[in-house]
């Protein structure tokens, strides 16, 4: 306008990076206020407890896969606090995730553990059976103790879980943590099969096994003379079959989904979980 020539763009590095810089101080400007779990509750006291357990349950989740952590982490100490529900339980085992991977909050071994058990102690599941598999075979801080592995897997297999079930049974056929016991390890992997394990058939197999020759009285005859010759598992590979038998393979990282849910195949290849 009036002869005048409009000035050309800057389009060096400087101006690029400039105007990358300007635009993100304004972004941080326009961030609103971090909500405290104290005020999640507060906007949701209309609510129930238990509704608005599961309410900032579903929130963290959302919050999770989007990876703002902190708020993820805001909502699930919210859920927690809120009621004694499976989605406290939830939101506990999640809280352990968080202060493990430190998302959200600095690298916290002792709190994840803490968490973890308090969500172990509430009914969640997968805490369950983290809580059962470190405490079988000694790790992560927790101690070697075979009989709270045992209370915790008998606890998730109350809930349907196809790997706690499978556990069961394998240490009533072994008999750690418990004594051994053929017929209720028979019982539980048919169980477990029913509900959809592969891996059970297997275990399943060798329970049956085992249960046919205790009956035997050769074999009786022939297990007696071994321990009393001090002989008795020289050239077997038992131990390594127990020890491979025992330990649970990763449960699903979202919502531990049930056994017994119609989901298709076409389902399960169009979900996609986020990364831990």
């Amino acid at each position: 306008m009036n002869g005048e020539e409009a000035a050309p763009e800057a389009t060096g590095w400087w101006a690029r990076a400039k105007a990358r810089w300007s635009y993100s101080e304004a972004a941080s400007e326009e961030t609103p206020v971090e909500k405290t779990p104290h005020d999640l509750l507060k906007e949701l006291s209309d609510l129930a407890p238990a509704e608005a357990a599961r309410t900032l349950k579903r929130r963290g989740d959302n919050k999770r896969r989007s990876r703002a952590y902190r708020e993820a982490r805001a909502c699930y100490e919210a859920a927690y606090a809120a009621a004694e529900t499976d989605d406290s339980a939830e939101a506990a085992y999640e809280l352990s995730l968080l202060h493990a991977h430190g998302r959200g909050t600095p690298v916290d071994k002792n709190a994840s553990r803490t968490w973890l058990r308090t969500a172990a102690d509430l009914g969640a599941v997968r805490a369950m059976m983290f809580v059962a598999q470190m405490s079988t075979f000694g790790g992560g801080g927790f101690e070697k103790d075979e009989h709270v592995a045992f209370e915790y897997v008998r606890r998730a297999a109350e809930k349907d879980c196809v790997q706690a079930v499978q556990q069961l049974g394998v240490r009533l056929l072994y008999g750690v943590g418990c004594e051994r016991d053929l017929q209720r390890a028979v019982d539980e992997l048919e169980r477990a099969v029913e509900l959809g394990s592969v891996d059970s058939k297997e275990d399943l197999a060798k329970a049956r096994k085992k249960l046919r020759q205790s009956k035997s009285c050769f074999r009786k005859l022939r297990k007696c003379c071994a321990k009393c010759c001090g002989c008795r598992g020289v050239w077997s590979k038992k131990l390594k079959k127990q020890d491979s038998a025992l330990r649970v393979k990763a449960m699903p990282s979202d919502s531990v989904r049930k056994a017994f849910s119609p989901v298709s195949a076409e389902a399960r290849q169009q979900t996609v979980r986020p990364r831990r």
